[in-house]
């Protein structure tokens, strides 16, 4: 299980069309008799499928996204997104995740995550780590459109195996879904609830104490930020995508122009988000995973963080990754392959901007030394951030924050 905490990104990063896209390349699942009827009836609301693949990156992480809509039953339109991800040793990730179209943007409203170590027998299957819809938006076939999309986009076909396990009140999925005979006693300390983290407390109790939380106050925190640290510094000429396939004379003539207008674009989008205000930030962060990672163990270490939030246990600092993503970051605690993880993805585009980063390290901070439950983007969040913010941008730039917090009714409490 895992709880994600997400900003989202002005704009959407673009992606090739798969153009003759056929199912029948995607594994037998995609045409297979043992989907049930009602996983047809859902599949063919499935349109507007679009794909892209990434390089293989600093770290040896190769990935692919494939993106297309869903329409429920009433007509709404569901954006779904699928991500592979494949470790240079050779482990799988695969993250599905469901959107509502909003004013300015999408919503997340429902997430599913596979893995598939690189250890396991070749035919077997992916483990569903975690599936959950929010619960305005269930009994609306999306969880199984979103299961349908991961079988049929897996990574290297893999089989995803689903008990089709329902929650307590039989109401929606549940959280957290059998894989076959698979038991909880190989999840280690997450799952016993031996007291390992920030503040004496283990993967499961830290996820209890956020699992289930409303959100009311995520708009509110993140106009405030918009408006005291806006994500444009810098208005630059934004790069255009090649018109298309018929100005050039050959495929490959086509991705070689895409190519360098991909890079342009994270050039850009690095370029007009650069906010760089620290010391720390401006000895780290260079546009790297391995400077995004090298500020984050700077700040987690410093003897005011351990102090005021701990050392974080078992979690441990966050691993961080740069992605191509709808978000500008996203903090995840939780377990994968069965053991506790504790990781950070930070959009490329943002590698440079140091207050989105400062955002996800104060849910990290907020996360290993709560007591008791408490919302996303709560008071607690809120102290802690502009806590956080004296102590690494300065007090100039913590009372702004505050002030901004304030005026959009953040309740900072004492």
């Amino acid at each position: 299980m895992s709880v994600k905490v997400i900003r989202f990104a002005p704009g959407l990063r673009p992606v090739l069309k798969h153009q003759e896209h056929d199912q029948s390349t995607h594994g037998s699942w995609a045409n297979s008799s043992e989907r049930s009827a009602k996983e047809i009836e859902v599949q063919q609301r499935i349109t507007q499928i679009e794909h892209k693949s990434y390089p293989t990156d600093e770290d040896g992480m190769s990935s692919n996204r494939v993106t297309a809509i869903y329409e429920t039953k009433d007509g709404t339109k569901i954006k779904l997104l699928h991500d592979n991800e494949k470790t240079a040793d050779g482990n799988i990730s695969m993250t599905t995740k469901a959107y509502v179209f909003v004013a300015g943007g999408v919503k997340e409203i429902a997430d599913l995550e596979s893995t598939r170590p690189n250890n396991l027998v070749p035919e077997a299957g992916a483990i569903i780590d975690r599936i959950q819809v929010q619960p305005e938006y269930k009994r609306q076939g999306i969880a199984t459109a979103m299961l349908n999309f991961a079988r049929s986009y897996s990574q290297d076909n893999i089989k995803i195996d689903h008990s089709f396990a329902l929650s307590d009140d039989a109401k929606g999925w549940s959280g957290v879904v059998k894989h076959q005979e698979h038991d909880q006693s190989s999840h280690g300390n997450w799952a016993t609830g031996t007291p390992q983290g920030g503040n004496n407390l283990s993967h499961r109790e830290i996820y209890n104490l956020m699992a289930g939380q409303p959100d009311p106050k995520k708009s509110a925190v993140y106009k405030a930020e918009e408006k005291h640290s806006p994500t444009v510094q810098q208005k630059l000429e934004k790069p255009f995508p090649p018109n298309g396939r018929g100005e050039y004379a050959t495929r490959e003539e086509y991705d070689a122009a895409y190519k360098k207008y991909s890079k342009a674009f994270d050039e850009w989008s690095r370029e007009t988000s650069r906010n760089i205000k620290s010391d720390s930030a401006k000895a780290t962060l260079d546009g790297t995973r391995a400077g995004v990672q090298k500020y984050i163990d700077t700040v987690t270490k410093a003897d005011w963080f351990v102090e005021a939030f701990g050392r974080g246990g078992s979690v441990g600092t966050p691993k961080v990754a740069l992605r191509d993503s709808q978000t500008a970051g996203t903090y995840t605690i939780g377990t994968k392959n069965g053991q506790p993880y504790s990781a950070m993805v930070i959009n490329k585009g943002f590698s440079l901007n140091e207050p989105v980063i400062l955002h996800e390290i104060t849910h990290y901070a907020t996360a290993i030394s709560a007591t008791k439950g408490y919302q996303i983007h709560g008071t607690e969040f809120a102290k802690n951030h502009v806590y956080m913010a004296s102590k690494v941008i300065g007090a100039e730039y913590a009372s702004g924050l505050e002030k901004a917090y304030r005026e959009e009714g953040i309740d900072l409490g004492n």
